[in-house]
């Protein structure tokens, strides 16, 4: 799919106003958990993580939410108690 997007002129005149538009909409999703790491990339056009920790850092994106932490420490618990983890 592609979005076409009419940009005022003073914008327009930006080194790549398409480019940071797609950055920007993609460090809102990402925020928003609308989108993975993995479209994340994608959408940017990378080829692998490292790339896009790099813009995620440079973003400042969390890498891993308290949330997905929270519940990795109540799985490993389970793991070590002899119980079934489920996602």
């Amino acid at each position: 799919m592609q979005i076409t997007v009419d940009l005022p002129d003073d914008i327009q005149e930006r080194e790549n106003p398409g480019r940071e538009a797609l950055e920007a909409l993609v460090v809102a999703a990402y925020r928003a958990e609308l989108i993975s790491q993995y479209q994340g990339a994608r959408l940017l056009g990378m080829d692998n993580r490292f790339d896009f920790w790099d813009f995620m850092s440079a973003n400042e994106l969390d890498f891993y939410t308290e949330e997905q932490l929270r519940y990795d420490m109540e799985a490993i618990e389970k793991f070590k108690a002899g119980e079934s983890v489920k996602r």
